[in-house]
């Protein structure tokens, strides 16, 4: 969806009951929606999030990264079912920065996660290096630093947190 006319034709298809699966070439599921409310004038913004909260059931964002074996790909993604309070951060455009922390929460009840939690099950499988994880992930710099911490957890050394007596910023 890369225009205005499409996403529009996609959301009405979607808003009477048709299975809408479309590609918009973003980063992660935060990203895709900016992009899809965006491309509308801003006095239309507001219909459109509403429009797009009551149609859209998930974002799958993904990326292909070379396999740890040398041979072959492994997908890493980003996966968000909308759910009642996301629907509500679509809504509003204040909220909108809260979606990231709502996907990372919601993995054990929802199914949802961020490509740095699905990055951090690949390192720990075997199935993509750590060098190569820190280069597709959202946020390098906390990407390395949660795999310090889960590496210190699993060694039965403290983690940095546990250090600060479980506080961190």
């Amino acid at each position: 969806m890369r225009d205005k006319e499409t996403i529009d034709t996609g959301l009405r298809a979607a808003e009477t009951g048709h299975l809408v699966i479309s590609t918009v070439h973003t980063k992660n599921a935060v990203q895709t929606l900016s992009r899809l409310i965006a491309i509308f004038r801003p006095e239309e913004q507001e219909i459109i999030r509403v429009r797009l909260a009551d149609a859209i059931a998930a974002v799958v964002s993904q990326r292909l990264l070379p396999a740890a074996s040398g041979e072959g790909r492994v997908v890493a993604a980003e996966i968000m079912p909308v759910t009642g309070t996301i629907r509500d951060c679509i809504i509003d455009p204040e909220r909108m920065d809260e979606i990231h922390d709502l996907i990372q929460e919601g993995r054990e009840q929802y199914g949802s996660q961020t490509f740095d939690q699905h990055l951090m099950d690949l390192v720990h499988e075997g199935k993509v290096t750590f060098d190569m994880a820190m280069t597709a992930a959202n946020s390098p710099s906390d990407f390395d630093l949660k795999m310090n911490i889960l590496a210190g957890d699993q060694s039965g050394e403290k983690s940095p947190a546990d250090q600060l007596g479980g506080f961190t910023a």
